[in-house]
């Protein structure tokens, strides 16, 4: 008889306590409980997932002459440059060029398949054990995954709800230490929305300034703006300071599928030549970019019209996320920070309604109702995590009917 003990195949180590709650495993679960019912006939209602960024899944696409030029596209499928092709290059250079971007080179252009794709690049090229990065509280958790991955240290910064979610500035002075090596800015903020003025901006420069911090910027929603909203690049504003960043079609161009992105060293690289090198030499171990992505970027990213009539006032984003602000902040128990750019709701749940937890909460939510959103733990929300996400895609009849669920659970909600 084998005494041996029974093995077991383990994930790395280096995993364990990582978590990425927008796809949170529970959730996925409860989801496909919900999909089963559904797919036999034995319901009725419709499942709202509202919980992932993703436009196309709610009928939120390109013009119908960027698909035609997108199908066809003519290309041999070779391995391109590491960086990206030329034309691509340029193209993204110029884009940045109309921003006013300072201290800007073509060959500090790199392209990569998604932000989050850059993320790991930047992680992985820039950070070593023990470095410090400071990141906001509320926050995208790849940013976090990515650091926990390279064995880096996530330093939370508090952004402030009750000043329109903007970031703390005295609170990062007071993080930052003798082992931090950068400072994280999303601006716009997901998943508040909120977008930074020039003033908070140039205050958060002159820290990276004085302690010789490198800035990540992540750009991702810097178009999805509303209202009177103005988004300043952070590279617009020092040429003395390194800044990185990171921006992709995925949001502004409705484009996430094509897993296009791009990282942009700007400001001051003549001291950073070591980081370009090791930049380089990770994305030359990629070979290259996927090349779909590539060669939309030429085609997309000169082209901000049909966004900019998705989110003027008579457009459908804006449309969607006015009334989806108006509906949530009409029920008892929740409230919601008019939202300045991006496709969230960050809805804030009353002290007064008692949860056992954010997560729960949501879980409840999801198996009660048949509505998908996010916790607010999930987005590092460490202050208060008393909050969820709602994407707010949705045709605007779907928000109605999927609002007055929301508002049916909160009344009743006893957990």
């Amino acid at each position: 008889m084998d005494s041996q003990k029974e093995h077991f195949y383990k994930q790395a180590e280096r995993l364990d306590g990582v978590a990425y709650d927008v796809r949170n495993p529970k959730m996925r679960l409860a989801v496909e409980e919900i999909e089963s019912q559904i797919a036999c006939g034995c319901a009725e209602r419709k499942l709202h997932k509202w919980n992932i960024g993703n436009p196309p899944f709610f009928g939120i696409m390109v013009p119908d002459d960027i698909k035609k030029s997108l199908k066809e596209i003519e290309t041999d499928f070779a391995y391109t440059r590491a960086q990206g092709t030329p034309e691509v290059i340029e193209a993204i250079f110029q884009y940045h060029q109309r921003q006013g971007v300072l201290g800007l080179q073509r060959e500090h252009i790199f392209g990569i398949d998604g932000v989050t794709a850059g993320m790991e690049l930047l992680a992985r090229g820039v950070l070593n054990n023990g470095d410090e990065v400071l990141l906001p509280s509320p926050n995208y958790p790849n940013w976090r995954v990515n650091f926990q991955l390279s064995n880096a240290l996530s330093i939370y910064y508090k952004c402030d709800e009750p000043s329109l979610w903007y970031p703390d500035v005295q609170d990062i002075r007071k993080k930052v230490t003798s082992k931090s090596k950068a400072i994280l800015v999303i601006n716009p903020n997901n998943p508040t929305g909120a977008v930074y003025p020039r003033e908070i901006l140039e205050q958060i420069i002159q820290i990276a300034r004085e302690k010789k911090l490198i800035v990540f910027s992540d750009e991702v929603y810097n178009e999805m703006l509303y209202g009177d909203a103005k988004h300043i690049p952070m590279a617009s504003l020092a040429d003395d300071v390194l800044i990185i960043t990171l921006n992709g079609l995925s949001k502004n161009r409705l484009l996430p599928g094509i897993r296009s992105g791009w990282i942009a060293i700007s400001g001051d690289t003549k001291h950073a030549a070591g980081l370009i090198d090791g930049i380089s030499l990770l994305a030359n171990s990629k070979l290259c970019p996927n090349l779909w992505g590539q060669l939309a970027t030429p085609i997309t990213l000169p082209r901000d019209d049909y966004l900019k009539q998705l989110i003027s006032s008579e457009g459908r984003l804006y449309e969607q996320i006015t009334h989806a602000h108006k509906l949530i902040t009409h029920i008892p128990g929740l409230s919601c920070v008019q939202p300045q750019a991006g496709m969230y709701l960050y809805v804030k749940i009353d002290q007064r309604i008692l949860i056992p937890n954010d997560e729960e909460f949501v879980l409840d939510l999801l198996k009660s109702e048949w509505v998908h959103v996010v916790q607010s733990s999930g987005f590092d929300d460490l202050s208060q995590p008393r909050h969820f996400r709602i994407v707010c895609l949705a045709p605007v009849n779907e928000f109605d009917e999927g609002m007055a669920r929301i508002a049916s659970f909160i009344e009743k909600y006893h957990p």
